[in-house]
């Protein structure tokens, strides 16, 4: 049994996980005024891209957090996407509306570390948020009042790669905040299942920083190649690097392509060595799951915890980001004694249904 000696919380909502979800929504609350915290298990921006998309209620989400000049010259707007058929025929042209009803243009691309910094520099650090980089979270007891976190010092051998240490801490909170991704402790810890949604492929992502965008200035923007012998999506990932993904075939393995010839080999239409090099070659596995709640108690998921998205509409992260948008304003009213805690039961009939319908269009257009 665990006995409850109530004293007052160390911060009034603890988020687990500074990816750009977690970054937004620490960004809203602390600007509201709150004591927020931050817990990230990598002691610096994650060097990768992994989202390299957004649209234009993003746009104005960043834009609330002061961020549209910050980010004006990493964003590289859409104004060209095209379907390509299996012998490079073209199939469908989508020439974006300009602007798009927000003002901002329909679609962004970008590289992710630079929308992680701007976010950290010009609106969290300005908010007050507490960021705490090197740990991991590993224990998770709800109270009445508070929810306990226990933490764990990680540290990096080399970049991207976590060992344990023997340093542990405890923190409280009013509210903890999962945006932990698709692995997520707060959401295991907390006892929330997730459903299927039957979308399992493997596709090797391939991100490059050419030494000469404007010799690539022949490729749209985005495309996708329709090929089934091999099938490709092809785009920029804002202002200096572009993007290569190519579907597994069942008889391929992960490890095939850990031969950078393999690569270069399906580069070649495109890309070849003398054009730049490569920043990252690894295979993914992209799935479709949905948790059956973003609600538990004092604890909320947002962004990949909550919901996993094929990439093939680029509304991954944009769906994260819209929770983090839901989430900060209702959990701002709670936290001010201005609404109660009920309202929050509402980020789940709000925001999954459309989660799901987000998911099952990307699964049709894989």
């Amino acid at each position: 049994m665990t006995i409850d000696i109530a004293h007052d919380p160390d911060f009034d909502v603890a988020i687990v996980g500074y990816g750009p979800v977690g970054q937004a929504l620490a960004a809203l609350l602390g600007r509201a005024g709150h004591r927020v915290a931050a817990f990230e298990r990598f002691s610096a921006i994650y060097r990768l891209p992994r989202a390299v998309h957004i649209d234009h209620e993003i746009m104005r989400l960043l834009q609330s957090l002061g961020l549209s000049e910050v980010l004006a010259e990493e964003m590289v707007p859409v104004d060209d996407y095209r379907w390509f058929g299996a012998d490079g025929e073209l199939l469908l042209r989508f020439e974006p509306r300009s602007p798009a009803p927000s003002g901002w243009e329909g679609d962004y691309m970008f590289f992710q570390p630079e929308l992680e910094r701007a976010i950290d520099d010009h609106a969290c650090a300005p908010a007050g948020v507490t960021v705490e980089r090197g740990w991991t979270a590993e224990g998770l007891e709800q109270f009445d009042e508070r929810v306990e976190l226990t933490l764990r010092r990680v540290t990096e051998d080399e970049p991207g790669r976590l060992a344990l240490t023997g340093e542990t801490r405890r923190v409280s909170a009013k509210w903890v905040v999962g945006a932990d991704g698709a692995n997520s402790f707060v959401r295991e810890a907390s006892g929330i299942a997730r459903r299927d949604l039957g979308f399992q492929e493997r596709w090797l992502v391939v991100d490059a920083e050419p030494h000469d965008m404007a010799a690539l200035a022949h490729l749209p923007t985005a495309s996708q190649h329709c090929d089934p012998s091999r099938p490709t999506t092809v785009v920029e990932s804002g202002p200096r690097h572009r993007r290569w993904e190519f579907m597994l075939l069942p008889d391929e393995r992960a490890s095939d392509f850990e031969d950078p010839e393999r690569v270069w080999a399906l580069l070649e239409p495109w890309y070849r060595p003398q054009d730049g090099p490569l920043t990252r070659s690894a295979v993914y596995e992209f799935r479709s799951m949905l948790a059956d709640r973003m609600r538990k108690g004092r604890v909320l998921l947002v962004g990949d915890a909550a919901h996993l998205t094929p990439p093939f509409l680029g509304q991954g992260l944009c769906s994260g980001l819209r929770d983090a948008a839901n989430v900060a304003w209702k959990l701002d009213l709670v936290l001010r004694d201005l609404a109660p805690a009920q309202l929050l039961d509402t980020i789940d009939s709000e925001r999954q249904p459309q989660n799901e319908a987000i998911i099952r269009l990307a699964i049709e257009l894989g």
